[in-house]
């Protein structure tokens, strides 16, 4: 049989507290993460989170149940003030540890809600998700100019900081003091907040939200996140930018570029033709009517960005962050243009884009990737790349809608040609308290593997970037970004470029540029478009402050995004790009094949 103690030596296998000579499991974990990952793996696995509701709502615990949230409460906040689990707490463990090898998971998972070590479980998850609150995410303050005062940090949030500025050696001597703390080193960090629990049984990530509807272990928790074994996915905490603003509660101002403006027949290039197997295709960046390449091209684009930054902020203030659609730009380019845009916008903070990625070798395959830069004062602080999970798989409509039956059979399937191993996903903390995930296309409307990390989170904001038709809500993009404004309540962000719209457009016909759709906890759908002259959108963000209960009674102060204001814009002195041939070199045939991964395999008519 599996026992409780059977599962805690498997998830730390060097003891509760690693350091001392022989292993130990008898003393109490000393860091929140560790107790957290044990307690909610087992409560997961035996499905003991349904009687949480009990507990906070049953009438016969009613009292109990106030008075246990009390206790809970106070020992979470006197462990994240003192850095040690209170004695309370101590004696819980050492209850469920006691007789740990004598009580069989199993037969915990039909035990009556009563039972001591299902209720001391639950107990002790929910003091270790207390005393993280605040971990993985910048503290709030109103002292930018010295840095965040060390005394108003949670030793647990100083340790989450220091590992960031350990990782990232770009960030300043100013952010430096907020980290400084005697607290131990997170050897698993970004990739996991635990010291003692191996990732390669158990994650546990920092979290923004927890659902409002369903009974399920993320409906017990507000300040951490279980997640699967690192050996699924790879999922990473990234925190953009640790020099605090005073003014964190200040709306958020985001500009949509949609690139490739124009696509022409050369779009998509067979690569495997065998005619008893699915074809395969790639994305040309020869077919892009208007895409720029080469470094002595960078400072056009930036400029273009420029103007339309400049645009922006005449119409909704100032701009925080800019986001082109998949494949968008070769990587190279994009790396380029992170640092010169963040190089003439200061107060920009991210920089995402769609990027190519070039095949490693001969042989390999290219990747379909996610850009993202964190900017500051004028310079990237940091950049990462996510690759896309899953291939496009191209049908006879799509190929037709598209025109492209000159390249493509429209008789046969085609998949994209991208490399999509090594998973990994990415979550990053903008603007103190916000935090943001990319998706890629497909990645939007597959559960597996990385939407259970999502759940799980509840990122602020999740962005889906797309070579698609116009952004309906009646289309897939909508019924996907429901879902996850639903459960786990973040707002969803979904956008694509004008290529395709236009591609498909028939003349005569009313072109619809709905290049991107909105979807908030909560309300309805909208569809964002812009006119035949425009060039990009601005979106004004401001917060919506709300309060989440969990199933087991604690509540939190939360807050979702609510979109404020829309505007279509271009710049007053319009620059107008390039064509492709004017660019060309007298070198072979671009090696930046990529895919343009964004419809999925859906109907061709919801296409």
């Amino acid at each position: 049989m599996t026992t409780i103690g059977a599962v805690i030596r498997n998830m730390m296998p060097s003891g509760t507290n690693p350091g001392g000579d022989d292993p130990d499991w008898s003393t109490c974990p000393e860091w929140p993460p560790d107790l957290f990952g044990v307690t909610a793996t087992l409560i997961e696995r035996t499905g003991l989170y349904s009687h949480a509701w009990l507990y906070a709502h049953q009438s016969a615990h009613a009292s109990m149940a106030s008075s246990e949230k009390s206790s809970i409460r106070a020992a979470g906040r006197g462990w994240r003030d003192k850095s040690v689990p209170d004695s309370y707490t101590k004696r819980l463990w050492h209850e469920v540890t006691g007789g740990a090898d004598h009580v069989d998971l199993q037969a915990l998972a039909h035990t009556a809600p009563s039972h001591p070590p299902a209720r001391k479980l639950i107990t002790l998850m929910c003091i270790a998700d207390e005393a993280a609150e605040g971990m993985g995410f910048v503290p709030k303050t109103h002292t930018p100019a010295n840095g965040p005062s060390p005394d108003r940090i949670s030793p647990f949030t100083r340790a989450v900081l220091g590992a960031t500025i350990t990782a990232e050696p770009a960030y300043t001597t100013r952010d430096a003091t907020a980290a400084s703390a005697v607290m131990p080193k997170l050897p698993h960090f970004p990739q996991s907040l635990t010291l003692a629990v191996t990732p390669l049984e158990a994650v546990v990530f920092p979290k923004s939200r927890l659902p409002d509807v369903g009974c399920t272990l993320r409906s017990m928790s507000h300040n951490l996140a279980l997640l699967p074994p690192r050996s699924m996915v790879e999922a990473n905490w990234l925190i953009s930018g640790l020099a605090t603003d005073p003014e964190h509660h200040r709306p958020l101002g985001i500009l949509l570029i949609p690139w490739p403006a124009r696509v022409n027949g050369s779009l998509f290039k067979a690569e495997r033709r065998d005619a008893e197997e699915p074809g395969y295709f790639t994305v040309d960046v020869a077919g892009y009517d208007d895409a720029l390449s080469g470094p002595t091209n960078v400072s056009k684009l930036a400029g273009m960005i420029a103007g339309l930054i400049q645009a922006g902020e005449k119409e909704l203030g100032e701009i925080h962050a800019v986001f082109l659609p998949e494949c968008a730009l070769p990587t190279e380019i994009a790396e380029d243009l992170a640092k010169e845009v963040a190089r003439r916008h200061p107060r920009l903070q991210l920089f995402i884009s769609g990027a190519i990625g070039k095949p490693a070798n001969s042989e390999a395959m290219p990747r379909n990737l996610a850009f993202t830069a964190s900017t500051a004062d004028g310079a990237v602080q940091r950049k990462w790349t996510q690759s896309k999970h899953h291939r496009w798989k191209l049908n006879g409509d799509q190929i037709r809608r598209y025109h492209m039956g000159h390249v493509l059979d429209p008789t046969r399937e085609w998949w994209e040609y991208i490399d999509v191993s090594g998973r990994t996903c990415h979550f990053s903390v903008i603007d103190s308290d916000l935090s943001l995930a990319v998706l890629i296309c497909e990645d939007l409307a597959r559960f597996d593997p990385v939407l259970p990390v999502i759940n799980a989170i509840g990122p602020s904001l999740v962005v889906a970037l797309l070579m698609d038709g116009p952004q309906l809500e009646k289309r897939w993009p909508g019924r996907y970004a429901t879902v996850l404004a639903e459960d786990p309540g973040s707002s969803v962000l979904t956008f694509t470029s004008t290529a395709l719209i236009d591609r498909q457009h028939q003349a005569g016909a009313p072109n619809i540029r709905t290049i991107a759709l909105w979807k908030q906890p909560g309300g309805q759908a909208q569809e964002l478009s812009i006119g035949p002259d425009d060039q990009a959108l601005a979106l004004c963000l401001v917060r919506e402050h709300r309060q989440q209960i969990s199933i087991d009674g604690r509540s939190k102060n939360s807050f979702f995004l609510s979109l404020a204001g829309v505007r279509a814009v271009k710049p007053s002195d319009p620059m107008v790009l390039p064509r492709r041939k004017s660019l060309n070199k007298p070198t072979p045939r671009p090696n930046l094949t990529s895919t343009p991964g964004d419809h999925l395999p859906k109907s061709g008519a919801d296409r």
